[in-house]
């Protein structure tokens, strides 16, 4: 018991931080993820399993819309054409949600 109080608070911030979680723990198997999720589960950044319809999507009723989701291609794997199609689209100005105020000059 001595030794303990005579150690001070700095083996007792030292302890803590052995006894502290370094991250989540979950016990039981890991999930297997799937190769490719469905539209839905990527939209939803949600774990998605191989058969098709999905578990998720049968569970929330709409397993017959349950398709493939669509990868983007990485833009090193672009053709010169593609390229230049994304290009163009970056570059044409988008138009604002906002609507356009107009200052109102005033008689006084």
């Amino acid at each position: 018991m001595e030794q303990e109080q005579q150690a001070g608070p700095s083996s007792l911030s030292a302890q803590a931080k052995r006894r502290a979680p370094t991250g989540k723990r979950r016990d039981g198997p890991k999930k297997k993820k799937a190769n490719r999720a469905c539209a839905h589960c990527q939209k939803a950044h949600l774990t998605c399993d191989d058969s098709r319809p999905c578990q998720r999507c049968i569970k929330r009723g709409i397993a017959g819309s349950c398709v493939e989701g669509h990868r983007k291609k990485a833009k090193y794997l672009l053709d010169d054409d593609e390229l230049e199609q994304l290009k163009r689209k970056s570059s044409i100005p988008k138009k604002s949600a906002e609507p356009q105020l107009v200052p109102i000059p005033c008689n006084t």
